[in-house]
Protein backbone atom coordinates (compact mmCIF):
# COMPACT_ATOMS: atom_id res chain seq x y z
CA UNK A 1 0.00 0.00 0.00
CA UNK A 2 2.06 2.98 -1.20
CA UNK A 3 -0.14 5.58 0.42
CA UNK A 4 0.29 4.19 3.94
CA UNK A 5 4.08 4.55 3.71
CA UNK A 6 3.77 8.22 2.86
CA UNK A 7 1.57 9.18 5.82
CA UNK A 8 4.44 9.64 8.33
CA UNK A 9 6.21 11.91 5.84
CA UNK A 10 3.05 14.01 5.48
CA UNK A 11 2.69 14.29 9.27
CA UNK A 12 6.36 15.24 9.61
CA UNK A 13 5.98 17.89 6.93
CA UNK A 14 2.90 19.32 8.65
CA UNK A 15 4.73 19.40 11.97
CA UNK A 16 7.67 21.13 10.33
CA UNK A 17 5.39 23.68 8.65
CA UNK A 18 3.62 24.35 11.96
CA UNK A 19 6.98 24.83 13.68
CA UNK A 20 8.09 27.26 10.96
CA UNK A 21 4.86 29.27 11.24
CA UNK A 22 5.11 29.36 15.05
CA UNK A 23 8.72 30.52 14.85
CA UNK A 24 7.77 33.24 12.37
CA UNK A 25 4.98 34.46 14.68
CA UNK A 26 7.34 34.52 17.66
CA UNK A 27 9.94 36.46 15.68
CA UNK A 28 7.27 38.90 14.50
CA UNK A 29 5.92 39.44 18.03
CA UNK A 30 9.43 39.87 19.42
CA UNK A 31 10.31 42.35 16.69
CA UNK A 32 7.12 44.29 17.30
CA UNK A 33 7.77 44.50 21.04
CA UNK A 34 11.35 45.68 20.55
CA UNK A 35 10.29 48.23 17.92
CA UNK A 36 7.58 49.60 20.24
CA UNK A 37 10.09 49.68 23.11
CA UNK A 38 12.61 51.60 21.01
CA UNK A 39 10.01 54.18 19.99
CA UNK A 40 8.51 54.64 23.46
CA UNK A 41 11.91 54.98 25.18
CA UNK A 42 13.45 57.37 22.66
CA UNK A 43 13.36 61.14 22.55
CA UNK A 44 15.33 63.62 20.50
CA UNK A 45 18.25 63.29 22.94
CA UNK A 46 17.93 59.76 24.33
CA UNK A 47 18.04 57.66 21.18
CA UNK A 48 21.49 56.16 21.82
CA UNK A 49 21.51 52.74 23.55
CA UNK A 50 23.90 53.87 26.32
CA UNK A 51 21.78 56.88 27.26
CA UNK A 52 18.57 54.83 27.08
CA UNK A 53 19.94 52.16 29.45
CA UNK A 54 21.23 54.82 31.88
CA UNK A 55 17.95 56.72 31.94
CA UNK A 56 15.84 53.60 32.38
CA UNK A 57 18.01 52.47 35.29
CA UNK A 58 17.77 55.95 36.86
CA UNK A 59 13.96 56.14 37.04
CA UNK A 60 11.87 53.51 35.28
CA UNK A 61 13.51 50.44 36.81
CA UNK A 62 12.55 51.33 40.38
CA UNK A 63 10.01 49.06 42.05
CA UNK A 64 8.68 51.08 45.01
CA UNK A 65 5.99 52.90 43.00
CA UNK A 66 4.84 49.59 41.48
CA UNK A 67 4.21 48.14 44.94
CA UNK A 68 2.42 51.32 46.01
CA UNK A 69 0.17 51.23 42.94
CA UNK A 70 -0.66 47.57 43.49
CA UNK A 71 -1.64 48.18 47.14
CA UNK A 72 -3.80 51.13 46.07
CA UNK A 73 -5.62 48.95 43.53
CA UNK A 74 -6.16 46.12 45.99
CA UNK A 75 -7.71 48.53 48.50
CA UNK A 76 -9.98 50.09 45.86
CA UNK A 77 -11.04 46.69 44.51
CA UNK A 78 -11.74 45.31 48.00
CA UNK A 79 -13.83 48.33 48.99
CA UNK A 80 -15.77 48.24 45.72
CA UNK A 81 -16.52 44.55 46.16
CA UNK A 82 -17.66 45.12 49.73
CA UNK A 83 -19.99 48.02 48.81
CA UNK A 84 -21.44 46.64 45.57
CA UNK A 85 -21.24 42.87 46.05
CA UNK A 86 -20.12 42.52 42.42
CA UNK A 87 -17.38 40.17 41.26
CA UNK A 88 -15.59 42.35 38.71
CA UNK A 89 -13.46 44.08 41.40
CA UNK A 90 -11.98 40.64 42.23
CA UNK A 91 -11.04 40.15 38.57
CA UNK A 92 -9.48 43.64 38.60
CA UNK A 93 -7.40 42.70 41.64
CA UNK A 94 -6.21 39.45 40.05
CA UNK A 95 -5.19 41.16 36.78
CA UNK A 96 -3.39 43.84 38.79
CA UNK A 97 -1.46 41.25 40.79
CA UNK A 98 -0.49 39.36 37.62
CA UNK A 99 0.72 42.50 35.81
CA UNK A 100 2.62 43.75 38.86
CA UNK A 101 4.27 40.34 39.34
CA UNK A 102 5.46 40.27 35.73
CA UNK A 103 6.86 43.79 36.01
CA UNK A 104 8.59 43.21 39.35
CA UNK A 105 10.10 39.96 38.09
CA UNK A 106 11.42 41.66 34.96
CA UNK A 107 12.84 44.61 36.90
CA UNK A 108 14.51 42.23 39.35
CA UNK A 109 16.10 40.24 36.54
CA UNK A 110 17.33 43.39 34.78
CA UNK A 111 18.73 45.03 37.93
CA UNK A 112 20.48 41.83 39.01
CA UNK A 113 22.21 41.46 35.64
CA UNK A 114 20.72 38.02 34.95
CA UNK A 115 19.39 39.02 31.52
CA UNK A 116 21.78 38.39 28.58
CA UNK A 117 22.66 41.49 26.59
CA UNK A 118 20.89 40.07 23.52
CA UNK A 119 17.63 39.73 25.51
CA UNK A 120 17.80 43.01 27.43
CA UNK A 121 15.61 45.08 25.11
CA UNK A 122 12.99 42.32 24.98
CA UNK A 123 12.92 42.10 28.79
CA UNK A 124 12.48 45.88 28.99
CA UNK A 125 9.68 45.65 26.43
CA UNK A 126 7.85 42.99 28.49
CA UNK A 127 8.10 45.14 31.62
CA UNK A 128 6.72 48.14 29.77
CA UNK A 129 3.93 46.07 28.18
CA UNK A 130 2.95 44.97 31.68
CA UNK A 131 2.80 48.64 32.65
CA UNK A 132 0.47 49.45 29.76
CA UNK A 133 -1.82 46.57 30.76
CA UNK A 134 -1.79 47.78 34.37
CA UNK A 135 -2.74 51.40 33.67
CA UNK A 136 -5.41 50.38 31.15
CA UNK A 137 -7.11 48.02 33.62
CA UNK A 138 -6.68 50.60 36.39
CA UNK A 139 -8.42 53.26 34.28
CA UNK A 140 -11.28 50.87 33.47
CA UNK A 141 -11.62 49.96 37.15
CA UNK A 142 -11.78 53.63 38.13
CA UNK A 143 -14.43 54.21 35.43
CA UNK A 144 -16.56 51.36 36.79
CA UNK A 145 -16.26 52.82 40.29
CA UNK A 146 -17.62 56.11 38.89
CA UNK A 147 -20.42 54.21 37.11
CA UNK A 148 -21.51 52.65 40.42
CA UNK A 149 -22.90 56.04 41.48
CA UNK A 150 -21.77 55.49 45.10
CA UNK A 151 -20.22 58.67 46.49
CA UNK A 152 -17.39 56.97 48.47
CA UNK A 153 -16.31 54.98 45.40
CA UNK A 154 -16.53 58.01 43.12
CA UNK A 155 -14.36 60.05 45.50
CA UNK A 156 -11.84 57.24 45.86
CA UNK A 157 -11.68 56.74 42.08
CA UNK A 158 -11.00 60.45 41.55
CA UNK A 159 -8.23 60.47 44.17
CA UNK A 160 -6.72 57.26 42.78
CA UNK A 161 -6.58 58.50 39.21
CA UNK A 162 -5.07 61.85 40.23
CA UNK A 163 -2.47 60.11 42.38
CA UNK A 164 -1.67 57.49 39.75
CA UNK A 165 -1.04 59.90 36.89
CA UNK A 166 1.14 61.94 39.23
CA UNK A 167 3.20 58.84 40.06
CA UNK A 168 3.45 57.99 36.36
CA UNK A 169 4.72 61.50 35.60
CA UNK A 170 7.29 61.25 38.39
CA UNK A 171 8.42 57.74 37.44
CA UNK A 172 8.75 58.13 33.68
CA UNK A 173 10.93 61.21 33.21
CA UNK A 174 13.35 58.96 31.30
CA UNK A 175 10.64 57.84 28.86
CA UNK A 176 8.24 60.74 28.22
CA UNK A 177 6.48 59.06 25.27
CA UNK A 178 5.73 55.98 27.35
CA UNK A 179 4.76 58.07 30.38
CA UNK A 180 2.32 60.22 28.41
CA UNK A 181 0.75 57.13 26.83
CA UNK A 182 0.29 55.57 30.28
CA UNK A 183 -1.35 58.73 31.64
CA UNK A 184 -3.75 58.89 28.67
CA UNK A 185 -4.72 55.22 29.08
CA UNK A 186 -5.30 55.79 32.78
CA UNK A 187 -7.39 58.96 32.46
CA UNK A 188 -9.39 58.27 29.29
CA UNK A 189 -11.86 55.69 30.73
CA UNK A 190 -12.21 57.79 33.88
CA UNK A 191 -13.00 61.00 31.94
CA UNK A 192 -15.52 59.18 29.72
CA UNK A 193 -17.26 57.78 32.80
CA UNK A 194 -17.30 61.18 34.50
CA UNK A 195 -18.81 62.95 31.48
CA UNK A 196 -21.54 60.31 31.19
CA UNK A 197 -22.81 61.05 34.69
CA UNK A 198 -26.02 63.12 34.89
CA UNK A 199 -24.70 65.45 37.60
CA UNK A 200 -23.60 68.80 36.17
CA UNK A 201 -20.80 69.10 38.73
CA UNK A 202 -19.09 66.10 37.18
CA UNK A 203 -18.10 68.18 34.13
CA UNK A 204 -15.88 70.33 36.33
CA UNK A 205 -14.12 67.19 37.60
CA UNK A 206 -13.62 66.04 34.01
CA UNK A 207 -12.17 69.44 33.12
CA UNK A 208 -9.82 69.24 36.08
CA UNK A 209 -8.67 65.77 35.01
CA UNK A 210 -7.90 66.96 31.47
CA UNK A 211 -6.04 70.03 32.78
CA UNK A 212 -4.07 67.81 35.15
CA UNK A 213 -3.13 65.53 32.26
CA UNK A 214 -1.77 68.38 30.15
CA UNK A 215 0.08 69.86 33.11
CA UNK A 216 1.73 66.55 33.98
CA UNK A 217 2.71 65.99 30.34
CA UNK A 218 4.60 69.30 30.53
CA UNK A 219 6.21 68.17 33.79
CA UNK A 220 7.35 64.90 32.21
CA UNK A 221 8.97 66.71 29.30
CA UNK A 222 10.68 69.19 31.63
CA UNK A 223 11.99 66.41 33.88
CA UNK A 224 13.26 64.58 30.82
CA UNK A 225 15.29 67.62 29.81
CA UNK A 226 16.72 67.86 33.32
CA UNK A 227 17.58 64.15 33.26
CA UNK A 228 19.37 64.54 29.93
CA UNK A 229 21.40 67.41 31.37
CA UNK A 230 22.31 65.22 34.33
CA UNK A 231 23.45 62.48 31.96
CA UNK A 232 25.54 64.93 29.92
CA UNK A 233 27.12 66.28 33.12
CA UNK A 234 28.00 62.80 34.38
CA UNK A 235 29.49 61.83 31.03
CA UNK A 236 31.53 65.05 30.99
CA UNK A 237 32.87 64.32 34.48
CA UNK A 238 33.76 60.78 33.46
CA UNK A 239 35.57 62.09 30.38
CA UNK A 240 37.49 64.59 32.50
CA UNK A 241 38.44 61.93 35.03
CA UNK A 242 39.69 59.57 32.31
CA UNK A 243 41.49 61.99 29.97
CA UNK A 244 44.78 63.87 29.98
CA UNK A 245 44.03 67.62 29.85
CA UNK A 246 47.26 68.50 28.02
CA UNK A 247 47.18 66.06 25.10
CA UNK A 248 43.52 65.03 25.05
CA UNK A 249 44.55 61.37 25.24
CA UNK A 250 43.10 58.91 27.73
CA UNK A 251 44.99 58.68 31.03
CA UNK A 252 46.24 55.90 33.31
CA UNK A 253 42.85 55.50 35.00
CA UNK A 254 41.26 54.95 31.59
CA UNK A 255 43.97 52.39 30.75
CA UNK A 256 43.26 50.43 33.93
CA UNK A 257 39.53 50.48 33.19
CA UNK A 258 40.10 49.39 29.59
CA UNK A 259 42.26 46.43 30.59
CA UNK A 260 39.83 45.48 33.37
CA UNK A 261 37.02 45.51 30.81
CA UNK A 262 39.01 43.23 28.53
CA UNK A 263 39.53 40.83 31.41
CA UNK A 264 35.86 40.78 32.45
CA UNK A 265 34.41 40.45 28.94
CA UNK A 266 36.75 37.71 27.75
CA UNK A 267 35.44 34.14 27.40
CA UNK A 268 37.41 30.96 26.92
CA UNK A 269 35.44 30.19 23.77
CA UNK A 270 36.39 33.45 22.07
CA UNK A 271 40.12 34.09 22.50
CA UNK A 272 41.62 37.24 21.03
CA UNK A 273 45.14 38.61 21.28
CA UNK A 274 45.85 41.82 23.14
CA UNK A 275 49.05 43.80 22.58
CA UNK A 276 50.48 46.69 24.58
CA UNK A 277 53.23 49.03 23.42
CA UNK A 278 54.92 50.97 26.23
CA UNK A 279 56.55 54.15 24.89
CA UNK A 280 59.14 56.37 26.54
CA UNK A 281 60.50 59.45 24.78
CA UNK A 282 64.29 59.63 24.37
CA UNK A 283 65.77 63.08 24.89
CA UNK A 284 62.60 64.76 26.15
CA UNK A 285 64.19 65.93 29.43
CA UNK A 286 66.95 67.71 27.53
CA UNK A 287 64.41 69.60 25.42
CA UNK A 288 62.40 70.49 28.51
CA UNK A 289 65.49 71.77 30.35
CA UNK A 290 66.84 73.72 27.39
CA UNK A 291 63.63 75.32 26.13
CA UNK A 292 61.32 75.39 29.14
CA UNK A 293 58.15 73.64 30.20
CA UNK A 294 56.00 75.45 27.65
CA UNK A 295 58.12 74.00 24.86
CA UNK A 296 57.93 70.59 26.50
CA UNK A 297 54.14 70.79 26.68
CA UNK A 298 53.97 71.78 23.01
CA UNK A 299 56.20 68.83 22.11
CA UNK A 300 53.95 66.42 24.01
CA UNK A 301 50.93 67.70 22.07
CA UNK A 302 52.77 67.10 18.79
CA UNK A 303 53.76 63.61 19.95
CA UNK A 304 50.12 62.80 20.82
CA UNK A 305 48.91 63.97 17.41
CA UNK A 306 51.56 61.96 15.57
CA UNK A 307 50.69 58.88 17.60
CA UNK A 308 47.04 59.19 16.52
CA UNK A 309 48.13 59.06 12.88
CA UNK A 310 50.66 56.24 13.39
CA UNK A 311 48.29 53.67 14.91
CA UNK A 312 45.15 52.14 13.47
CA UNK A 313 41.66 53.56 13.89
CA UNK A 314 40.56 51.08 16.58
CA UNK A 315 43.81 51.15 18.57
CA UNK A 316 43.83 52.99 21.91
CA UNK A 317 46.44 55.51 23.09
CA UNK A 318 47.04 56.52 26.72
CA UNK A 319 49.37 59.03 28.35
CA UNK A 320 50.39 57.41 31.62
CA UNK A 321 53.19 59.72 32.78
CA UNK A 322 55.25 62.79 31.89
CA UNK A 323 56.72 61.44 28.65
CA UNK A 324 55.33 57.91 28.84
CA UNK A 325 52.59 56.55 26.62
CA UNK A 326 50.86 53.19 26.12
CA UNK A 327 49.20 51.93 22.93
CA UNK A 328 46.78 49.00 23.21
CA UNK A 329 46.30 46.98 20.03
CA UNK A 330 43.50 44.42 19.81
CA UNK A 331 43.49 41.25 17.73
CA UNK A 332 46.83 41.75 15.95
CA UNK A 333 49.95 39.71 15.12
CA UNK A 334 53.68 40.26 15.49
CA UNK A 335 54.23 41.59 11.97
CA UNK A 336 51.47 44.15 12.29
CA UNK A 337 52.76 45.17 15.72
CA UNK A 338 56.27 45.63 14.37
CA UNK A 339 54.95 47.71 11.46
CA UNK A 340 53.01 49.97 13.84
CA UNK A 341 56.04 50.33 16.13
CA UNK A 342 58.19 51.26 13.12
CA UNK A 343 55.67 53.90 12.07
CA UNK A 344 55.65 55.35 15.59
CA UNK A 345 59.45 55.54 15.72
CA UNK A 346 59.59 57.21 12.31
CA UNK A 347 56.84 59.69 13.15
CA UNK A 348 58.24 60.74 16.54
CA UNK A 349 61.82 61.01 15.25
CA UNK A 350 60.90 63.82 12.85
CA UNK A 351 62.06 67.28 14.05
CA UNK A 352 59.54 69.58 15.69
CA UNK A 353 59.46 73.36 15.19
CA UNK A 354 59.29 75.09 18.59
CA UNK A 355 58.88 78.85 18.30
CA UNK A 356 61.69 80.79 16.62
CA UNK A 357 64.44 78.43 17.74
CA UNK A 358 65.82 75.70 15.57
CA UNK A 359 63.84 72.44 15.37
CA UNK A 360 64.26 69.91 18.17
CA UNK A 361 64.17 66.15 17.85
CA UNK A 362 63.43 63.33 20.23
CA UNK A 363 63.40 59.60 19.86
CA UNK A 364 61.22 56.91 21.35
CA UNK A 365 61.91 53.52 22.86
CA UNK A 366 59.12 50.97 22.63
CA UNK A 367 58.53 47.77 24.51
CA UNK A 368 55.80 45.44 23.26
CA UNK A 369 54.04 42.43 24.71
CA UNK A 370 51.15 40.25 23.56
CA UNK A 371 48.90 38.05 25.68
CA UNK A 372 46.47 35.44 24.48
CA UNK A 373 43.33 37.16 25.74
CA UNK A 374 41.81 39.40 28.36
CA UNK A 375 42.36 36.64 30.92
CA UNK A 376 46.05 37.64 30.98
CA UNK A 377 45.51 41.39 30.82
CA UNK A 378 46.79 41.82 34.38
CA UNK A 379 50.32 40.76 33.28
CA UNK A 380 50.32 42.63 29.97
CA UNK A 381 51.74 45.96 31.14
CA UNK A 382 54.42 44.30 33.25
CA UNK A 383 55.64 42.35 30.21
CA UNK A 384 55.58 45.40 27.95
CA UNK A 385 57.37 47.51 30.56
CA UNK A 386 60.09 44.88 30.85
CA UNK A 387 60.49 44.92 27.07
CA UNK A 388 60.75 48.75 27.17
CA UNK A 389 63.61 48.46 29.66
CA UNK A 390 65.39 46.13 27.25
CA UNK A 391 64.86 48.60 24.38
CA UNK A 392 66.39 51.40 26.47
CA UNK A 393 69.34 49.25 27.48
CA UNK A 394 69.93 48.19 23.86
CA UNK A 395 70.52 51.72 22.58
CA UNK A 396 67.17 53.57 22.65
CA UNK A 397 64.96 54.71 19.75
CA UNK A 398 64.03 51.14 18.94
CA UNK A 399 61.37 48.48 19.47
CA UNK A 400 61.82 45.39 21.62
CA UNK A 401 59.23 42.65 21.86
CA UNK A 402 58.71 40.47 24.92
CA UNK A 403 58.43 36.74 24.50
CA UNK A 404 54.97 35.82 23.22
CA UNK A 405 52.55 33.99 25.47
CA UNK A 406 52.49 30.27 24.66
CA UNK A 407 48.67 30.42 24.66
CA UNK A 408 48.51 33.25 22.13
CA UNK A 409 46.37 32.66 19.08
CA UNK A 410 47.23 35.65 16.85
CA UNK A 411 45.24 36.63 13.81
CA UNK A 412 46.34 38.52 10.71
CA UNK A 413 45.28 42.10 10.23
CA UNK A 414 46.62 44.68 7.89
CA UNK A 415 48.65 47.52 9.44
Amino acid sequence: MPFEGSRPDVRDQKAQDLSTITGAYRTSIRGGLVAAYTFLTSTARSATPDMRVWMLATTTLQSATLVMGCLMTLFAASLTNALTGQLWPLAWALIDLAATTVRLRGIGRINSGRVPASELELEHAVVMLGGLVWVTVFGIGAALMIASGLTPLMMLATLNVAGTVSLIANRNAATPRYGILCMVLCELPFVLAITSRPEASMLSIAGFAVALLFGLCAVVMQNNRLLVRKYDAERALIDIAHSDPLTGLANRKALDRSLAGEFESETTNDPASLTALCLDLDGFKAVNDAHGHAAGDFLLKVVAERLRHAVRKDDEIFRVGGDEFVCVLKDTDSRTTEAIAARIIAALSRPVEIGATRPVAVGVSIGGATVASGREAATLLAKADGALYEAKRSGKNRYHRALASPLAMPTRKSA
